[in-house]
């Protein structure tokens, strides 16, 4: 676990903040949970989200955070989550699940749908890629009995079948 830790933090060490204006995927007023996010999140580094800042800090569904950002934001922010789920997994209950279920595509939704995860996952530099995979193995290492669906292993085939074509 400490090997896959240190790699998150050097992979996404120089991520770039989105900017004030680009973490919520709605505009300002049309979504209360992005309004949320974006009053929680603005201005904050990804190094700086922790489990206890989330639980005590974000009036919303903890989980819910990385599906309404945009995808810069969700590329910036994805690293808090994949860290959460390493330190503290059993405390961070669903909030763990998110980065792992964030990496799969979603095969049943509208072209649309899959379009918003091809620009999410799409973006991530070689190195941040290789660490989301080791993120993954771990996951599934850990903690494959906890998946019977949506599992760290599906989401790493999908990911390495997609970004083999991109």
């Amino acid at each position: 676990m400490k090997t896959v830790y240190e790699k998150i933090n050097k992979a996404f060490d120089n991520a770039v903040y989105p900017g004030d204006k680009n973490i919520g995927a709605q505009p300002p007023g049309v979504c209360l949970e992005t309004d949320a996010i974006v009053e929680f999140f603005h201005g904050k580094q990804w190094q700086d989200i922790t489990l206890k800042e989330l639980q005590e800090g974000y009036k919303g569904d903890a989980s819910a955070c990385l599906a309404f950002m945009t995808p810069e934001a969700y590329r910036f922010y994805v690293p808090a989550y994949m860290l959460i789920a390493l330190s503290n997994y059993n405390e961070a209950d669903v909030t763990a699940d998110t980065a792992i279920n964030s990496f799969i595509p979603p095969d049943e939704f509208s072209a649309d749908m899959y379009q918003w995860w091809e620009q999410r996952v799409g973006g991530f530099f070689p190195e941040q890629r290789e660490t989301i995979i080791a993120f993954l193995e771990y996951m599934q290492d850990a903690h494959a009995e906890d998946y019977p669906v949506h599992s760290p292993a599906e989401a790493l085939k999908k990911l390495k079948k997609y970004w083999v074509k991109s």
